[in-house]
C-alpha cells in the first residue's frame, strides 16, 4: 500500500517548469502565429475611424506633394518621365522610412499603451511580436505605395521596364528594406 501512493512533488521542479523558454519551434510557430498579429493590427486599425481616415488622408497629402513637386520640377508641364521618378522615390521612401522606424514604434507603442509588461511576461517571445508590427506597418507601406502608383498612372506615369529589371528592382527594394530593418532594431533596443 506505501509503494502505490503518489510520491510528493517537489516544489522546485514546479517552479522551474513555470518558467520554461517560449514554444518557438522555427517557422511553424511563427506561422501561426504571425497571421493573428497581423489580423489583431488590421483590427485595430479598422477599429479607429478616424485614424483610419487620416491614414488616407496622409496618403492623399503625399499624392499632392508628388503632384506638385512635378509640376515644379517640371517647369509648369506634367511629364510621365516625372511622375514615375517621383512615385518610385515616394514608394521607396516609404518602406525605408516604415522600416527603419517600425520596431522602434512596435515598442514603444507597447510601452505607452501598457502592454509591454503583459507582452515581456506572455511565453510568445517579444521579438515575434515586433516582427508581427513591423510586417503590418510594410503591408500599410504596401497600400500606400499602390494608393500612389494609382494617383502616379492617373498623372500620367507609364511603367516601361521589362520583367527583369522589375524583379531586379523589387529585389533591390526588399534588401533595403531588410537592411534598414537592421538599423531599426538597433534603434529599438536603445528604447
Amino acid at each position: 500500500m506505501i509503494g502505490t501512493q503518489p510520491r510528493p512533488t517537489d516544489p522546485l521542479v514546479l517552479v522551474r517548469d513555470a518558467f520554461d523558454p517560449a514554444p518557438v519551434r522555427g517557422l511553424p510557430y511563427l506561422a501561426n502565429i504571425i497571421p493573428v498579429l497581423m489580423r489583431r493590427q488590421a483590427q485595430l486599425w479598422l477599429q479607429f475611424r478616424v485614424s483610419s481616415a487620416m491614414d488616407i488622408l496622409t496618403m492623399l497629402a503625399q499624392a499632392s506633394v508628388f503632384f506638385f513637386v512635378g509640376r515644379a520640377i517640371g517647369g509648369g508641364s506634367w511629364s510621365a518621365a516625372t511622375a514615375g521618378f517621383l512615385a518610385v522615390g515616394i514608394v521607396t521612401n516609404t518602406f525605408l522610412q516604415e522600416a527603419l522606424s517600425g520596431p522602434y514604434r512596435s515598442i514603444a507603442n507597447a510601452y505607452w499603451s501598457m502592454r509591454l509588461e503583459s507582452l515581456l511576461l506572455s511565453p510568445c517571445p517579444l521579438i515575434v511580436n515586433v516582427i508581427g508590427d513591423v510586417l503590418w506597418i510594410l503591408v500599410n507601406a504596401v497600400l500606400s505605395g499602390i494608393f500612389l502608383a494609382a494617383i502616379g498612372a492617373a498623372f500620367g506615369a507609364r511603367l516601361s521596364a521589362n520583367p527583369g529589371e522589375l524583379l531586379l528592382a523589387l529585389g533591390v527594394l526588399v534588401l533595403g528594406t531588410v537592411a534598414v530593418l537592421g538599423i531599426g532594431l538597433v534603434s529599438a533596443s536603445m528604447f
